[in-house]
């Protein structure tokens, strides 16, 4: 609709972008607002989420909702040298969300400034694709645990024979094995988009993935306490009885193995 419209309106790419890269700007131009950004600074505190951990959810959220506006506002309160890994919390939506959203995403950032420092395009083009299994299972294992892959592998190609492969290979070892953010990184970014796509069953697993990795329950909250800013207020409130069974759920399960440790000691 209009509105939308309005939200996305970004330069077209001819226009945009350059054949020599020159469109990319050296750190001098890349001119961030010396106050924090207004909307996360009304986010509470919470200990080791920093305001970047933050800008790269919404970054990931706004490429999947398709607000460029806002997305390009955003951006503008990255520091160069975190440009880099805010491409990566872009790139990384790919699975979740389609090429599309990250293609207009991208050129919504680039119009907004991107540093050059934060490409480095001959190391891009040198893409070992050999490897790809492996450093997907690698990421997928960490993700999902050693103990469910045999399951989900199970599961996956039940559904399409194919389907494996694309999540492995693609997905796993091309897009969220890449460089740039740790798995815990990802995970958070990957939460902000899930909560607004309807893909509670992922949300769960990404969210035992975000555990599995590091990031703690408080850097968690602390995600999905944004959720209204991109999704609106309906899916906060879902998002909010969801995390609240998700934990409940956890506790139930460490009981019993809290009492065996107990009857051992």
């Amino acid at each position: 609709d209009e509105a939308m419209a309005n939200k996305s309106a970004v330069l077209p790419a001819k226009e945009l972008l350059k054949a020599d890269w020159s469109h990319l700007r050296q750190p001098r131009q890349i001119l961030t607002p010396p106050w924090r950004h207004p909307l996360v600074k009304t986010f509470r505190y919470v200990n080791a989420l920093p305001d970047q951990l933050r800008l790269f959810a919404l970054a990931g959220a706004h490429t999947s909702s398709g607000n460029l506006s806002t997305l390009k506002r955003d951006w503008t309160y990255l520091q160069a040298d975190h440009h880099s890994a805010g491409l990566e919390a872009i790139l990384q939506t790919v699975p979740f969300s389609g090429f599309h959203r990250v293609h207009n995403a991208l050129r919504a950032v680039h119009d907004a400034g991107v540093c050059a420092a934060a490409i480095d395009k001959e190391k891009e083009d040198n893409v070992d694709y050999a490897s790809l299994a492996t450093k997907g299972l690698k990421v997928l294992e960490a993700i999902y645990g050693s103990t469910s892959m045999g399951q989900l592998e199970k599961s996956v190609t039940q559904m399409h024979p194919d389907m494996w492969s694309l999540i492995v290979e693609f997905a796993y070892g091309q897009v969220l094995s890449r460089p740039g953010l740790t798995i815990a990184e990802r995970e958070l970014s990957v939460l902000a988009v899930l909560v607004g796509t309807a893909t509670f069953p992922q949300l769960r697993s990404h969210l035992r993935g975000a555990l599995l990795n590091g990031a703690t329950f408080e850097q968690i909250r602390g995600i999905l306490d944004q959720t209204e800013s991109v999704w609106g207020r309906p899916a906060q409130v879902y998002v909010d009885g969801f995390w609240l069974d998700f934990v409940k759920d956890r506790r139930a399960m460490q009981k019993p193995a809290d009492l065996q440790a107990k009857a051992h000691m």
